[in-house]
Formats: C-alpha cells, sequence, structure tokens
C-alpha cells in the first residue's frame, strides 16, 4: 500500500512500522512483567528438578535437546511476526482492518514472553507424564484460559463468530498436524519406539500400555496442541491469529525433521535402540533373521507344512501371513495355475534355489541387491538403451540377473536363500509385471519406474509391514507415481517434459541413495508430492481459463439462438411494417441478447425488453384500429421509453433513432385514423396462436451460474436428442455417465492423443477435453463420444494408483488359484 492518503480507504494514515505500535516498554508493562518473571522462574526450576529425579540419563539428554531446539525455533517465529502483519497492515484495504493487524502487533509483543514461559513449560511437562503413574493434563491452565475467554461480555453474534473463528483454528491445526506426520511418518516412528523403550522399564514396568503417537511430548500433535493452547491469552482477530499459525508452521513444525534427527543420533549413542528398523516395536522386536516371515510361530507353520508335503495352515495370521502362504502354495505346484504371471517370469522365479538351511542370510542378500542396484551391467541383456534410461527393467530379466549373481559369489556351492526371501522377490516380480503391463503408462514412464524394482525388494525384505501398510512411503511414492503420469504421452521431445524428468530425478535419488534408510523415500515422496501439487495448480489455471471461454462461448451461442427464435416467432407475420420488423430483427434482438447475457431471463430488464416488444408490435398490428385508440395511447409513452433506453444501451446512432421514431409516429397516427382493421380478431388470434406453437424454447439456465469444471454429470441438449444412435444404446449410456477428470485416448489411424474431459457445457451439451497442459485439444457431443466407443476410436483410461491395483489383483488370483487346487 503506497503511504499516500487514499480517498477511497478514508485517507488511511500512512504506515510506519514503529509510530503506529503503541510503546511496550513502559513503566506498567515492565514492572508487569518483572513481577511475573520470578515466579515463573521458580516454577520452572522446581519443575525441572522434578523432571530431572524421575528421569533416566537419556531421557534428560533429549527433553534438554528438545527444550533448546524448540524454543529457538519458537523465538524465530516471533521474530518474524511483527514483519508478517506489518506487511497484511500495508495491504489492507480500509483502516478497520489495517488497525486489526496493527492492534495484534502490539498484542503478540505484549503476550511473547507470557507465551514462551508457558510454551515451555507445557513442553517440559509432556516429559513428566511419561514418567508419573497418573498422567497430568496437557496443560492446567488451558481450562483457565478457555474461562478467561467465555467469561467474557459478548453479543449473540459475537459468540456465533467466535464459534466459526474456534473451528476455523482447528481446522488449521488438525492439517498442519496431518502434514507433518505424513512427511515425518519414518523418524517419528523410530523416535517413538525409543521414547516407550526409555519409558516402559521405568513408570510402566508393570503395565502393556505404551507411549501413544498422541502422547510423545515432542511429536507434531502435542507440539501444535501447547502452542494452540498457550495462543489462548492472544485477544486477537482470526486473521492475524492464522497467520500465526502459518509461522509457527514454517519456523518450528517444518524444522522437526532436523530436531527428530538429532534426537533419534543422540539415543543411538545412548544404546537406546541402535538397532531398530522400520515397522518394528520396542517392546518385542524381531530380529532381522527373522524378517520378513514376522514370527518364529510364522516359521515353524512354514516349516510343518513343508515336512507334511502340504500348504501350511495359517489362519489367524495377518494380512502378510496369507500372502506367504499363497506364495508358498504356488511355489509348490510351480506356478501352473496361475494367470497373473507370465512364463518367462515363471521361469526365472524357479531358479531361485531354495533350501531349508540357506547358506546365504538376509543381510548378505541385500548387499548382493545393492551391489546390483548401482551395477545394472551386472544383470543379462542390460545394454546402452537401459543403461541410458530409456530400457525397460523386465521382473524376469532382474531375477536371471540375480540367479547369476548367487552363482557367481557361491563359488559353486551352497548358494540358496531362504522361502521368506523368495517369497518377496517373487511377489515384488508379480507386482512389478502387472504394473509395466498396464496400458495406461507410457514407456519411457515404465522404464523410469522398472528400475525401482530393487529398492522395492529390500524394502519388502527390511521391513515386514510393507505389503500389509498402504502409507508406506514406497508403497505411496509408486502410487503417486502412477496416478500422475496418467493420460502422460511421449511426445518428440519428451526428455524435457517437467514431469517425465519430475519421475526420473525420483527414481534416480532412490536408486543412488538407498541402502537400508527408509527416510530416503519420505523425503523423495515429499518433494514429489510438492511438485504434483505446483503442477496441478499450474494446470488448473489453463483449465478454467478454457472453462470460463467455452462456457461463455456456449452461452452467448444459446443466447443468440433463443432470441432468434423469438424474434422470428413474433415478426413472421407479413402485416408487420417492414421498418418495425427491420429495427427489431437488426437492433433489439442485439438488445435482448445481451438482456439476456448480463441479467439473466427473471430479470426485471428482460420482462421489459419483451414487453416493448410485443407492445410495438401490437400497435402497429394490422388488426388494430380506432377502436383500440384508447389503448395504444395509453402504451405508447412506456413504449417510447424503452425503445429510447435501450437503443441507446447499444450507442444505437441518433440520427437513425430520430427516422425511426418519426416513422413509428406515422405510424401510429395511421393505426389510430383507421376506421376498420386490415384483419379480423379472428385471424390476428390464429396468427398469435402460430407464433406461440412456432416459438423454440431452447435450454435455459442462469448467465452467472458456474459451468463446467463442478459439473459431472448433465442433460443432454437438443443436439444430442436427435442423434443417430438409440438412447438405449449400452455405449450411449457409458458415454453420458462420463465424468469430469475422466482421462480418455482417442485412436485415429496410426495417432493416439490422450485428453481428460474438462467440462461438460450445460446448455449445449458439449464435452470439453484438454490435455495434461491444460490446454484444449476437443469438443464433441454425448452421440459422437458414444459412436467412437463403439468404433473404439475412444478408450478410457483408468485414473488408479497401479500398485495397490496390481497387489489387490494378485491376492485375488492366488486366492482363486488356491481355492481352485483344494476343490
Amino acid at each position: 500500500m503506497n503511504s499516500k492518503p487514499n480517498a477511497d480507504t478514508n485517507s488511511m494514515t500512512p504506515l510506519n512500522k514503529d509510530s503506529n505500535i503503541v510503546a511496550l516498554n513502559s513503566p506498567v508493562n515492565v514492572s508487569a512483567n518483572a513481577s511475573a518473571a520470578p515466579a515463573r522462574s521458580n516454577r520452572r526450576d522446581s519443575y525441572n528438578t522434578k523432571l530431572h529425579r524421575n528421569m533416566t540419563a537419556p531421557m534428560v539428554a533429549l527433553q534438554e535437546l528438545s527444550q533448546r531446539v524448540l524454543m529457538k525455533c519458537l523465538q524465530d517465529m516471533f521474530d518474524k511476526i511483527d514483519d508478517a502483519l506489518f506487511e497484511l497492515a500495508e495491504k489492507a484495504s480500509s483502516n478497520a482492518e489495517q488497525n486489526i493487524f496493527f492492534e495484534s502487533m502490539r498484542e503478540v509483543r505484549l503476550k511473547r514472553i507470557d507465551i514462551e514461559a508457558q510454551y515451555a513449560d507445557a513442553l517440559g511437562e509432556g516429559f513428566l507424564q511419561l514418567f508419573t503413574a497418573t498422567p497430568v493434563a496437557m496443560d492446567p491452565n488451558a481450562s483457565i484460559h478457555k474461562a478467561k475467554v467465555s467469561s467474557q461480555d459478548h453479543s449473540e453474534s459475537d459468540l456465533t463468530l467466535m464459534a466459526d473463528d474456534t473451528v476455523e483454528e482447528m481446522v488449521a491445526m488438525e492439517a498442519m498436524v496431518a502434514r507433518a506426520d505424513k512427511r515425518l511418518l519414518q523418524p517419528l516412528d523410530a523416535l517413538l519406539a525409543r521414547i516407550n523403550a526409555l519409558v516402559m522399564p521405568q513408570a510402566r514396568q508393570n503395565s502393556n500400555e505404551k507411549v501413544a503417537a498422541r502422547s510423545n511430548p515432542i511429536g507434531p500433535q502435542r507440539l501444535c496442541d501447547i502452542f494452540s493452547n498457550a495462543c489462548l491469552l492472544l485477544n486477537i482477530d482470526i486473521k492475524a491469529r492464522l497467520v500465526v499459525f502459518k509461522l509457527y508452521e514454517k519456523y518450528l513444525v517444518e524444522r522437526l525433521d532436523t530436531l527428530y534427527a538429532e534426537a533419534n543420533k543422540q539415543l543411538i549413542t545412548h544404546n537406546v535402540l541402535p538397532d531398530y528398523r522400520p515397522g518394528q516395536q520396542s517392546s518385542d522386536a524381531v530380529p532381522a533373521g527373522l524378517q520378513p516371515n514376522a514370527s518364529t510361530a510364522w516359521n515353524q507353520a512354514i516349516v510343518n507344512s513343508q515336512s507334511q508335503g502340504k500348504p501350511a495352515d495359517l489362519t489367524g495370521f495377518d494380512y502378510q501371513h496369507e500372502l506367504h502362504a499363497l506364495l508358498q502354495q504356488l511355489h509348490q505346484s510351480g506356478f501352473a495355475q496361475s494367470s497373473v504371471i507370465s512364463r518367462p517370469l515363471v521361469s526365472a522365479i524357479q531358479l531361485l534355489p531354495v533350501n531349508k538351511q540357506p547358506a546365504i542370510g538376509q543381510e548378505l542378500l541385500l548387499q548382493l541387491l545393492t551391489a546390483i542396484q548401482r551395477e545394472p551391467q551386472r544383470l543379462p541383456n542390460c545394454g546402452e538403451e537401459w543403461l541410458n534410461g530409456s530400457g525397460v527393467l523386465m521382473p524376469a530379466q532382474l531375477t536371471q540377473g540375480l540367479n547369476r549373481s548367487l552363482n557367481e559369489i557361491a563359488n559353486g556351492g551352497d548358494h540358496s536363500i531362504g522361502h521368506g526371501e523368495r517369497d518377496v522377490i517373487s511377489l515384488v516380480a508379480l507386482l512389478f509385471q502387472l504394473v509395466l503391463d498396464d496400458r495406461n503408462l507410457a514407456e519411457p514412464i515404465k522404464a523410469a519406474i522398472s528400475r525401482l524394482q530393487i529398492p522395492v525388494i529390500k524394502i519388502a525384505m527390511q521391513d515386514s509391514q510393507f505389503f500389509a501398510e498402504k502409507n508406506h512411503p514406497a508403497r505411496r511414492l509408486l502410487n503417486e507415481m502412477t496416478l500422475a503420469v496418467t493420460g502422460w504421452e511421449a511426445e518428440d521431445n519428451y526428455q524435457n517434459d517437467s514431469l517425465y524428468q519430475a519421475v526420473c530425478a525420483a527414481v534416480e535419488r532412490v536408486s543412488c541413495e538407498f541402502v537400508e534408510d527408509v527416510n530416503i523415500f519420505s523425503q523423495v515422496l515429499a518433494d514429489f508430492l510438492s511438485y504434483i501439487e505446483r503442477e496441478k495448480k499450474r494446470i488448473s489455471l489453463r483449465e478454467k481459463r478454457v472453462v470460463d471461454a467455452e462456457a461463455g462461448r456456449d452461452q452467448s451461442e444459446s443466447a443468440r439462438q433463443y432470441v432468434t427464435a423469438l424474434i422470428e416467432a413474433r415478426a413472421m407475420d407479413s402485416s408487420v411494417p417492414v421498418i418495425v420488423r427491420s429495427m427489431i430483427e437488426t437492433n433489439w434482438n442485439n438488445i435482448l441478447f445481451l438482456t439476456y447475457l448480463k441479467k439473466g431471463l427473471d430479470s426485471q430488464e428482460w420482462r421489459d425488453a419483451i414487453t416493448a416488444l410485443d407492445d410495438l408490435l401490437w400497435t402497429v398490428a394490422a388488426a388494430r384500429s380506432m377502436a383500440d385508440r384508447t389503448e395504444i395511447m395509453r402504451r405508447i409513452p412506456g413504449l417510447l421509453k424503452t425503445l429510447r433506453h435501450g437503443l441507446s444501451s447499444i450507442n444505437y446512432d441518433n440520427y437513425a433513432a430520430g427516422e425511426f421514431f418519426a416513422h413509428l409516429e406515422h405510424l401510429h397516427m395511421d393505426v389510430m385514423q383507421r376506421a376498420a382493421p386490415l384483419i379480423s380478431d379472428a385471424q390476428s388470434a390464429n396468427t398469435q396462436h402460430a407464433i406461440m406453437q412456432n416459438t423454440v424454447e431452447p435450454q435455459v439456465t442462469e448467465p452467472n451460474m458456474p459451468v463446467g469444471a463442478n459439473a459431472t454429470t448433465a442433460e443432454v441438449s437438443e443436439a444430442d436428442a436427435t442423434s443417430t444412435l438409440d438412447a438405449s444404446n449400452p455405449y450411449m449410456a457409458k458415454a453420458k455417465m462420463l465424468g469430469v477428470g475422466q482421462w480418455v485416448e482417442f485412436i485415429e489411424s496410426d495417432k493416439k492423443m490422450r485428453c481428460r474431459l474438462v467440462a461438460v457445457l450445460r446448455n449445449s451439451g458439449k464435452r470439453i477435453f484438454a490435455n495434461r497442459s491444460g490446454i484444449k485439444v476437443g469438443e464433441y457431443q454425448v452421440h459422437q463420444i458414444a459412436e467412437k466407443m463403439a468404433d473404439e476410436s475412444l478408450v478410457l483410461l483408468e485414473d488408479a494408483q497401479l500398485f495397490d491395483k496390481a497387489l489387490s489383483s494378485i491376492i485375488d488370483n492366488l486366492r482363486q488359484t488356491r481355492a481352485a487346487s483344494t476343490a
């Protein structure tokens, strides 16, 4: 905002950051803060003594680290609040809004010390709760603060507004926590496991209760809760409060990854679960040698089933155990009955040697896989095409290469692998085979995604929850990739396409950096989702421009058709004077058209324009005579006023308007002097009836109604209703049900084009299609789409998370295969 006074905002005062804030270092404020400081200091010293007396040394170190890092982040946030609020005040549109932000700046400065103190106390209390038999309330002062707020005098409208503000705050905080939990899933799990390892031997040694994620003293949920409660001290507008929350997320929540990394590292140095792996629990950690079979009972069930020559009875085991049982049965039958696996892959999987006591353990197998991951030339038929990123690594090729590497390191000896490891390799191979066979993916994308097979095998071997946990970062990365590239096409210079580059960059980073730290998947996923979000916003803006332009054009065409049909119907009588007919068809036509678009059919302006048209035709009609003189005289003043206003609205030439009104005056004089009508009233009535019978009433929509982007279905227009296809045709029904957002592929000769339905125009029923960049590529009526579906020149593309879809398909098929073999 310019410092210059603005007349539209009641001459707002020029902004000066320092002069617009009341001095905060007045004696009253200083003395108030000084008197409160000793009490806070004494309380904190007492409480720190209590903490350190109950906590173990690693937990004390964790508490001190957290206090130091988080309070520094909080101070950084408060240092930035003045600048943020002042910037908003500069952009304020009125003095009232500007004062809101200035008052908020003053309030934050006044309450900063108290908020920081309350935050620090609540942070420490979170650690104290872990070692207390009776949990302490999260914030003892929260109820007091809430009572203070509720006890203030407010009107009913104020209370309603306050309730709305509270909901808005809650939504903002919940969204903040959700984003942090998603981004920090792996380090949070590890930290919580280590906290449980420290706490359970102490205060909870006689209980099986573990520290929940919400009770993690430095978890996102806890940190957001205590900050929200501390901010109850602030009496500021919701706009300013949301700004404070955003800064808290930026300067503290988004820096938690650094804190968690330091905290986990510090606890490892104190020998707290140094070998922790994702999915492992601190109280009943599974030894690495049993991964991924998950338990001794599971291993024993497999061994018993093999000794008896029959499938293992794993009733009661979880989802992953069922997967192993299904795969074991397929291995025993040689995959002969499976329809989800290709013959080359069958042969490749059966090459993997498995004995009861494998000579190669999981750790060595993981090292071998890492070596292949970094040196793909170890794989058979791995030519220059695959090395430069343009070739697809097929699952059978990978399995054959792994078997060759096993033979090489065994030197002719026992080189078998474990049943669990073989099952993991088999299942990942099945998954990637289905994903790479999906027609929705373009070949360059398949080539990129195929390079993730080895990292996924390693993840599945190390993490027993990989197949069961939908939110596992590795699974989510694969799902988000396949979802994002739906509809992507390989153009001539596809290597320069930003989406292709983003996919390749994500794959390359995983391939180069992943050894055993799953956090790399979380980081790559976060970066990829950030890119996709930016792309969606950019494409959405383009699509909106396309939809708005097409909707405007569609409505203009509809309005023009409506007005033309209305004019033709009313002016069809040959007895209408030529000059009147000409004015209506060339000028009043445009007036009605513009009124339709700007005001709508329900507006008073539209009714006035139609009334003027009808009065004009009635007063000069051949059925009028001297007997109608009184009624004509009554209608003429309003008619002339409306006609003049209408012609003026389209900038009609004044000289031509004068000539028209002069002719109209003569016409009216002739009609009122006419002794008898030129046609009878009966003929006039028949003519009017014919007019009404021939008037076409097209589909009407409100001019300002949103069109296209939010529509999922639309009524069929007249053009669609006259389709050559029968309405009962199944393709017609599918075409009508085509929803906005659906990806399709148009096939013409040897050319294929992928695009997405972005709008269904309400007036004409046209379907507007745009490519991945948001550029319009075509428009079709519903019957045209049905015809293309019938001759297979239009194919629907499934917009789905292919990894989860493939896993579900495999499970269903394996269950059916097992049922068929046991029948």
